[in-house]
């Protein structure tokens, strides 16, 4: 058996049974959307973020009609789903503006998570990222390319450096960059998320990605704690 699943419109595909989804409306909370099944259709208020989240959520109930679940069911299921740990997480605050932790660290994942964001901020998008050392050196600058993008403001900082010069791999991003103002080098991923923090207005989204749910940051030989969570919850006291 073959299912596809699409964002409405559908494209045209007789004989193929299909799963689509219409997206209502959408906010920093989640998505409202329609789900229309082979069998039957349903309402759900998804909290995950993003459109790219909608594609997920599709999947699963493509995955549970093949299984032959309710379509109620799958509704009641979606609306369970939570955020995961460091995947577009919401860091609750008090200071006016929202700061999200995600561990997008290459340019498809930056675009996507960007562009899903965009339509939904109505203030700037601040964003906090860096490339881990020892990795693919070809990401780089493709990683500052979307991002200066994307983004109204962001500062360059370190990831996880390994062997590496963290200024190194900030200068092989920078080298994507195509702007010669809104943003800032910071290699201490600490201040840069207080750079992020301090420089956030009212109705302002800092994203802070790269790292998401990891609670380290590795330099040669050495691994030291660093939450990203919890340095914004520190910040924002």
């Amino acid at each position: 058996q073959v299912i596809w699943y699409h964002l409405n419109p559908a494209p045209k595909m007789s004989g193929v049974t299909s799963v689509t989804a219409q997206i209502l409306s959408s906010s920093l909370s989640g998505n409202t959307i329609l789900l229309k099944t082979p069998i039957g259709e349903t309402t759900v208020q998804s909290p995950l973020i993003g459109r790219h989240n909608v594609y997920n959520v599709l999947a699963a109930a493509a995955t549970a009609v093949s299984l032959g679940v309710p379509v109620e069911n799958i509704r009641e299921g979606i609306e369970q789903f939570k955020m995961m740990r460091g995947r577009l997480e919401t860091i609750p605050n008090n200071a006016g503006f929202t700061v999200m932790v995600d561990f997008g660290h290459t340019e498809d994942a930056l675009k996507n998570v960007l562009l899903s964001l965009k339509p939904l901020v109505n203030g700037r998008i601040i964003t906090v990222f860096g490339c881990g050392g020892d990795r693919d050196n070809g990401k780089r600058p493709l990683m500052g390319k979307v991002v200066s993008k994307l983004s109204d403001l962001f500062v360059i900082t370190s990831d996880n450096p390994r062997t590496e010069d963290p200024m190194k791999i900030i200068k092989d991003i920078k080298k994507g960059i195509r702007r010669k103002s809104g943003y800032y080098t910071e290699p201490d991923r600490y201040e840069a998320i207080k750079k992020a923090l301090t420089l956030a207005r009212s109705g302002d989204l800092v994203l802070i990605a790269g790292k998401g749910h990891e609670t380290y940051q590795i330099f040669k030989d050495t691994v030291k704690p660093f939450d990203d969570r919890e340095v914004v919850k520190q910040l924002l006291l």
